[in-house]
């Protein structure tokens, strides 16, 4: 996923990216995506001309839960992401 900073896309993507997040200096966008783990969206940064791809997270997935990893949002400061995760939930015996 690539962005300019009027929110018009620069360079095309494949597949499924979503929940794009600019970073606050504007030098990266951190973004959901389940293109290279499919089945299982994690959360990556890439550059907004759309390279230096990284993915920061590497959750165990499941097709059972649709969005493992998500919704990322930039800390004021731009060196720590939030972001929304699920995981699946195993039942215990005795609770």
């Amino acid at each position: 996923m690539a962005v300019a900073a009027s929110g018009s896309a620069t360079a095309p993507t494949r597949g499924d990216a979503f929940s794009p997040a600019w970073s606050p200096d504007g030098r990266l966008i951190a973004f959901s995506s389940s293109v290279w783990t499919p089945e299982n969206p994690e959360i990556y940064v890439v550059r907004p001309d759309g390279t230096g791809r990284r993915r920061l997270t590497k959750t165990k997935g499941s097709v059972d839960v649709l969005g493992d990893d998500g919704w990322p949002s930039w800390a004021p400061g731009g060196k720590r992401i939030a972001f929304s995760a699920t995981a699946p939930v195993t039942a215990r015996s005795g609770s």
